[in-house]
């Protein structure tokens, strides 16, 4: 991840993320890379990175990197055939906030985060 201050024009930090970088499977015409496909997305006073595969880390906003949580969504998936075989849900979508919870989508599940 790259920050730019944008009013000088200078890199402010540059951060490798504790997300997982590559995709344990891909698709034939090798779309699934891994990484962040997601957009960063500001939650309140943080902004939350997903990774492809599930992770997410909360980051305060600012010059300098300060990681201040980090959780991960597993489920397990199959692909149709003739690919079959299971792996991590693939995840790169943003997530949508309604109130106290927070909704994600991977490749084959809709996941709800919040309060009980």
């Amino acid at each position: 991840m790259s920050v730019i201050d944008m009013e000088k024009g200078e890199v402010a930090y540059q951060k490798q993320l504790d997300i997982e970088i590559f995709m344990p499977y891909s698709t034939p015409d090798n779309r699934l890379k891994g990484g962040a496909s997601a957009s960063p997305t500001l939650a309140g006073n943080r902004i939350l990175i997903f990774g492809n595969q599930g992770t997410a880390i909360a980051i305060e906003p600012g010059r300098t990197f300060k990681q201040v949580a980090r959780m991960r969504l597993e489920n397990q998936a199959e692909n149709q055939p003739p690919w079959s075989f299971q792996h991590q849900d693939a995840t790169m979508t943003e997530p949508v906030f309604e109130g106290e919870r927070m909704y994600y989508r991977s490749e084959n599940a809709l996941f709800c985060v919040g309060a009980k």
